[in-house]
């Protein structure tokens, strides 16, 4: 996912103004998140790393944390508690059919179990050393931290 929609308030999941996070499916679950700066600047090394990739699949990620990760992240962060609230499967799938239109409700469900993450020590920037940004570099840089 890229980082920058997880802070989205029509998404959902953070909410900075109510200092809620909501957990799709788990508190244990995982995301792997990454900034649009850092997709961009991998696919360049991606696209001229020797030997050639070809035909592959290349993951790359600025952090994959646990929901419960994202929720200590924001409290360190904003030095304040964040209410904690979890959107079972039950829930995310009832708010799809209550509304099928709404491309927010298809897209939680994108990021229950299995989701989409995966291992930081499986990127192409950890292998390489590149770095990137994790959740709360992007924050402290993007977001209005009191």
């Amino acid at each position: 996912m890229i980082t920058s929609f997880l802070f989205r308030e029509d998404f959902g999941v953070v909410n900075l103004k109510n200092k809620t996070v909501h957990a799709l499916a788990s508190w244990q679950h995982t995301l792997t998140l990454t900034s649009c700066e850092d997709i961009g600047k991998l696919t360049i090394e991606v696209l001229f790393y020797k030997p050639t990739i070809l035909n592959q699949v290349v993951y790359v990620s600025g952090e994959t944390a646990t929901f419960e990760q994202i929720a200590v992240h924001l409290e360190a962060l904003h030095n304040s508690t964040f209410k904690r609230i979890l959107w079972d499967e039950k829930h995310l799938n009832e708010s799809l059919k209550s509304d099928p239109e709404n491309s927010f409700h298809k897209y939680r469900l994108v990021f229950t179990n299995p989701g989409v993450s995966w291992p930081m020590k499986q990127t192409f920037n950890h292998r390489e050393n590149i770095p990137t940004v994790g959740i709360l570099e992007w924050a402290k840089i993007n977001l209005d931290i009191l």
